[in-house]
């Protein structure tokens, strides 16, 4: 082969790694944005289209955007699981308070894609039963 032939193909492998090492991202470490299309409620067992954006924070926060900017902080306390490539199945649920209540969010990716499950108990009863339907993530 001729050299230029080989730079050529040493030029191309090197893109193309460098171009998958950037996508790569990290649930604990990374602030990812997380886009909705669809909300399931689990207890009207009703689907309907919704938009918003959920942001984590590595271990620290999950930032849930709704219309209007409207934005619940959800703390983290605690996680369960060591799933951290979204692009791989798998799932983590992080122990969280909003306003002084306690709950669970969540993240997961099965064969069907991605998405967010939220429970926070608020007088016994859970006041957010809902899947949300990623369709969208990215790497802020």
């Amino acid at each position: 082969m001729k050299t230029s032939t080989i730079l050529f193909f040493v030029v191309i492998l090197t893109a193309g790694a460098l171009q998958v090492h950037a996508q790569t991202m990290s649930i604990k470490n990374d602030v990812l944005v997380w886009n909705i299309n669809q909300l399931l409620d689990q207890e009207q067992s009703s689907t309907s289209d919704y938009t918003a954006q959920f942001t984590t924070y590595g271990k620290t926060k999950i930032v849930w955007t709704q219309q209007n900017n409207y934005t619940n902080e959800f703390i983290i306390k605690s996680s369960s699981g060591s799933w951290d490539d979204p692009s791989s199945i798998g799932s983590i649920q992080y122990n969280v308070t909003l306003n002084g209540k306690s709950g669970t969010i969540t993240l997961a990716r099965a064969a069907t894609g991605l998405q967010i499950t939220t429970s926070l108990t608020d007088s016994g009863k859970n006041s957010m039963p809902y899947v949300f339907y990623v369709n969208t993530l990215n790497k802020q």
